[in-house]
């Protein structure tokens, strides 16, 4: 990856070669985005996890007629010290139509969820989980599940801490 040029004032900016794409790929950082944010961001498994799936066996850019031409870095949230949610645009253009395809990018790292079945006195019943979602200003219930505390996919610690917290058992 090579860096940016240092202009003050300037956003961050990388170039990354993605094989089957040429010339190399400019990623840019969003104004305002610390150069902190953005170093995190290209360098954070997250985003290199997305590039390799744009190249996997069906991957977008596998059989040449999308091509990744610029990468808008927009917004990086950190859980501790990884990067835990990343938001960016992939300027993707179809190589036979010249138009581009939406990339608007919100990726997060490896997550579980579970289902928890109860039976008693012949009924079955299942354990959900009332969570506050923001994102669509209302409370609702869902699968008890969590985020991955590291890359190594612990899940069934995981699993048991999230229901241990969210049922206070």
């Amino acid at each position: 990856m090579a860096s940016s040029d240092g202009s003050a004032g300037a956003p961050p900016s990388a170039t990354i070669e993605v094989p089957g794409t040429a010339p190399p790929v400019l990623v840019v950082g969003a104004p305002g985005l610390p150069e902190v944010d953005f170093r995190n961001a290209v360098e954070s498994s997250l985003f290199k996890q997305w590039l390799r799936n744009l190249q996997s066996e069906k991957g977008v850019l596998t059989y040449g007629r999308l091509s990744l031409t610029r990468v808008l870095i927009q917004g990086v949230d950190t859980l501790g010290k990884r990067v835990g949610f990343l938001k960016f645009k992939a300027d993707i253009v179809d190589e036979e139509t010249k138009t581009k395809v939406p990339g608007i990018v919100f990726a997060r790292g490896p997550a579980v969820a579970v289902l928890i079945i109860l039976e008693s006195k012949g009924e079955t019943y299942a354990v959900l989980t009332e969570q506050v979602r923001v994102p669509v200003g209302k409370f609702l219930l869902e699968l008890p599940a969590g985020m991955l505390d590291d890359e190594k996919g612990d899940f069934v610690g995981t699993a048991v801490r999230e229901n241990f917290r969210l049922h206070k058992l």
